[in-house]
């Protein structure tokens, strides 16, 4: 009988490791964790806030550049409420949160979001956050800020001023606003100003007005958007 000796086993460097990755992952991580472009928005390459590389500490307030026209961006006066009795019609949409942050939020973690996220964050302080040239409803607006308080992101507004009185842009928005959650709930009409507000299928609200300012000492048109719960 012959013996047949079997041939030595390669070198480790030579033995590929085995593949555990399953099908459709990304060299074995789930979504959204290690490598790769499918990270969840508003957390920076894959880590989760305050998990893996920290970022430098941000100072406390950041005041926006100045500019002529900017507006007054100011927390809105009140917080509007539906009437006596009223309830929502039909399936009209809850009002959650804006730009992909919820209602709630914290600003540190709102900022990590909007920062990781592209927005163009112009300053901030401890309770307002001065964003520039933002979309929402189909168009970009100059100025938006969140506003925040003691239970966090609580109501964000969008601005946009021209020299001249011109309300297409506030029938446009009107006409979406309509289209998603139905006639107003309440309007107002001045001399100096119109508005509408709406509400959603929860305690959320949308209020959108129109008005003449004076900013930086010249007459300016002024639409605002806001939303908030």
């Amino acid at each position: 009988n012959t013996t047949i000796t079997p041939p030595p086993p390669p070198p480790r460097s030579e033995i590929s490791p085995p593949n555990y990755s399953r099908p459709g992952n990304n060299n074995g991580h789930r979504p959204g964790i290690g490598n790769g472009n499918n990270h969840r928005p508003g957390n920076n390459n894959g880590h989760r806030p305050g998990i893996g590389h920290h970022p430098a500490p941000r100072p406390p307030h950041v005041a926006p550049p100045h500019r002529p026209y900017r507006p007054v961006m100011a927390r809105p006066h009140h917080r509007p409420m539906p009437p006596r009795g009223w309830r929502p019609a039909g399936r009209i949409p809850v009002i959650r949160g804006i730009l992909g942050l919820t209602f709630g939020s914290a600003i540190n973690i709102s900022l990590d979001y909007l920062l990781s996220s592209g927005y163009h964050v112009d300053g901030y302080t401890d309770d307002i956050v001065y964003l520039r040239n933002v979309s929402a409803l189909n168009y970009v607006w100059t100025d938006a800020a969140l506003y925040y308080g003691s239970h966090g992101l609580d109501a964000s507004s969008f601005y946009y001023s021209t020299p001249r009185y011109d309300l297409a842009r506030y029938n446009n928005v009107y006409n979406t606003l309509v289209a998603t959650y139905g006639m107003p709930v309440s309007v107002s009409n001045t001399p100096a100003s119109i508005g509408a507000t709406w509400f959603g299928g929860n305690n959320g609200y949308i209020t959108l007005s129109f008005g003449s300012n004076t900013l930086n000492g010249r007459l300016r048109y002024l639409t605002t958007l806001t939303y908030g719960l």
